[in-house]
């Protein structure tokens, strides 16, 4: 069955479910617990919210946090996409020869010692062992130059970045944090923001 498949089956079995509930079944099995503290029933007996953020509430955040960067990144992408063209058009250039005349121009060639300390790191490996520095330079050079324009990229998007006022309205996850009464602490208990720090005194370094 296809996975469009599965979920009409799952709206149906809602569907049909729903009476049931409103009836006075599982919906009403704790009356204590409110539809927001329920993830579902299984033969009318609750599984609350919080159950299901004790398994996966870590990787939950995690999502948040990699789905906030993302949206972050692309907008940084849209505002890059918006001035290259812009200056690539100024001086009669397509988008890639403007970039490939920019960002070829702030990567140099690699020079002798950096493919030294290239082969001098990796002559080991499968692919240059047994292989002199001279034998070795056709194959490091092309990967040094590639990385190094990979580097004059991210400069350079960074200097075009910092040309203008970026505000970033998206707000980042966060997440709740509970201090119980007691605990040390330093500052009013109403300051805007506040740091957590969690150490191990049974730890070396902690206890420095």
């Amino acid at each position: 069955m296809t996975r469009r498949g599965w979920i009409l089956l799952g709206v149906l079995a809602l569907v049909v479910g729903l009476p049931a509930c409103a009836d006075g079944g599982a919906a009403d099995a704790d009356t204590k617990k409110t539809d927001g503290d329920i993830a579902a029933y299984v033969d009318g007996e609750a599984i609350t919210v919080a159950e299901v953020e004790n398994e996966v509430g870590a990787q939950l955040r995690e999502l948040a946090q990699r789905e906030y960067e993302l949206r972050r990144d692309t907008v940084s992408a849209i505002v890059l996409e918006r001035l290259v063209t812009e200056m690539a058009a100024a001086e009669g250039l397509t988008r890639e020869q403007f970039l490939q005349r920019e960002i070829e121009a702030r990567a140099t060639p690699p020079t002798a010692e950096e493919i030294k300390a290239v082969y001098e790191q990796y002559k080991d490996q499968p692919a240059l062992a047994g292989k002199t520095l001279e034998e070795a330079t056709p194959l490091i050079a092309p990967q040094v130059q590639r990385q190094k324009l990979g580097q004059a990229q991210a400069a350079y998007a960074q200097e075009l970045l910092a040309t203008k006022d970026i505000k970033y309205v998206m707000e980042p996850p966060r997440v709740a944090l509970s201090i119980p009464d007691g605990e040390p602490s330093k500052g009013p208990e109403d300051a805007p923001i506040t740091f957590v720090e969690y150490s191990d005194f049974q730890c070396g370094y902690c206890k420095r």
